[in-house]
Order: structure tokens, then sequence, then C-alpha cells
């Protein structure tokens, strides 16, 4: 058996692929928002790790979405995005060095001739769907602004999944191993903490969160530490932390760490928050 590898990659969110039911039951969002984002970020990607000033979202796409303004790309392109490249008076939030660098033209091979388009930073787009006086438009600036303010909220939780949640693991895992020489017997130990820490704190155990989720929009592949959000993730983090270091400090008895992580934590996480309760799985 090869060893799993704790580096927490597995644990982080792709904010492009967030389920409806996340975004709605977790964040909080209404129905109108969640099926708003979903619509454009299949168009316009929010990308975080690339910054707000990267050069990435095409503007023919962005023009598309906000109403075709002007009946063709070409008019409206020249009014609003030749015009920014060749503006050499400083703007109120960027001058006119910094912002060329925002809008990059491309080319694209149609059906034997270039079709021009141009890159935009999300700033840009986000200023470009501003300018556009069309329902479309105010659905894209309305986009941006919830995906701004969901990213937040995942920023918030990523450094449980990432590094706390991983050193948990390690910190079980070395335990186990040093307690009896076995690596095998140390990762049948993680395995069965973090099970036994899920099924307590929700009433299903890790192997159920992962079946239960494949019939989940975008959440396929995932298990529960991948998909709690909000408190949920820190109730997650504390049950199994305590959990840890009663393991750590010499219990070894598994009934008797379970029991008393039950009094403390026990049914504090809802199921049906991420799950649909049709498709909840049943404990055997």
């Amino acid at each position: 058996m090869s060893k799993t590898i704790c580096d927490g990659r597995t644990l982080q969110t792709d904010l492009n692929k967030l389920p409806k039911k996340t975004l709605t039951s977790v964040f909080e969002f209404t129905e109108e928002q969640a099926t708003r984002m979903m619509k454009v970020r299949q168009i316009l990607p929010f990308h975080e790790d690339i910054g707000r000033t990267t050069p990435d979202h095409s503007a023919r796409k962005l023009w598309e979405l906000i109403g075709k303004p002007y009946g063709r790309f070409r008019r409206w392109a020249e009014d609003y995005i030749i015009h920014e490249m060749d503006n050499q008076e400083t703007s109120a939030r960027n001058s006119a060095k910094d912002f060329s660098g925002q809008i990059v033209k491309v080319y694209e091979q149609t059906k034997g001739r270039h079709k021009t388009d141009y890159l935009l930073s999300r700033d840009v787009a986000s200023d470009l769907a501003m300018l556009a006086r069309t329902s479309e438009g105010a659905e894209v600036r309305a986009y941006y602004r919830d995906m701004e303010e969901c990213s937040f909220k995942l920023e918030r939780y990523r450094p449980i999944r990432k590094d706390q949640l991983t050193e948990i693991d390690r910190q079980v895992y070395h335990a186990a191993v040093s307690t009896t020489g076995s690596k095998l017997f140390a990762e049948e130990t993680k395995r069965y903490m973090t099970s036994m820490v899920a099924e307590v704190i929700s009433g299903m155990r890790a192997r159920e969160w992962r079946e239960a989720l494949q019939e989940v929009p975008g959440a396929k592949g995932k298990g529960i530490r991948d998909i709690l959000t909000g408190q949920d993730i820190h109730t997650y983090r504390d049950a199994y932390k305590f959990a840890a270091s009663l393991f750590i400090t010499g219990t070894t008895d598994r009934d008797q760490i379970e029991s008393v992580v039950h009094q403390l934590y026990g049914g504090s996480v809802d199921p049906s928050k991420y799950i649909l309760p049709a498709n909840r799985v049943e404990a055997a």
C-alpha cells in the first residue's frame, strides 16, 4: 500500500466549480445570484491566482455578455478599448502606463482570416461592463461583485484546509508510527480518525460523504473536508484536533476517543446543507 501524501492539494476549493447548493445554503447567496454566477463564470471565469490586472478575459465574450452594444464588436472596441489603449491621460485609478498593460491585442484564425480580439484584465472588463447601458451589462457587473464576495469568503477557510488539517494528519500519522513502528497501522489510524470525526459531527462516515457527493453538481470526487465551509469547517477542525490530541497524549482506546469527541461535537454539522436529502447515503 502506497502512503497517502498529505499536501493539502485535494482540499482546495475551485471558485469556478462551487455547486449551486453551496452558493445558496452555505454562502447565503440568493437563487438569482447563484444562477447568474454559474452562468457567467463559464464565459468569464474568476481566476483568483492571477490578480485583478492580468489580461485574461476575452473582450469578444464580454461584448456578447453585455448585450453586444453598437451591434458590431469592431465599433464598440474602437470607442472603448482602442481609445483606452491610446489614452495618455492619467485616470483616477491608473496611469496610462499601468493601464496599457491590462489590455493585449490578440488574433484568432477563423475561416482563412484573422479575427481581432483583446485580452482584458478583470478591472478593465468590470469597468467596461459598468459603461454598458444594457440589462446584460448590469448582470455582468453584479456577477463581478458576487464573485469578489465569494472569493473573500473562501479565502477565510483555505488555511484550515491546506495547512491546519494537513498538520493534524501528520501529527496523527507520526504518533502512530512512533507507538507501533508500523506505517500501515499509521495510515489506517489516520483514516479511522478522519472518518470517525466525520461521523460524530454529521452522522455520516467519510466514505458516505464521498459517495453522496458524487451526485452533487460540482462536488464529484470531493469529500467532507473539501465541501464544508463557514462554521462547519471550523467545527471539523476543532473536533479532529481534539481527537488527535487524545491519541497523541496516550489514549489509544478508539471507543473512548469517539465517546469523548461525541460529547463535545456530536451532531454539530447538518449534511443537508451540502447534500440533497434524496442523495444522502444511509449508514450501513
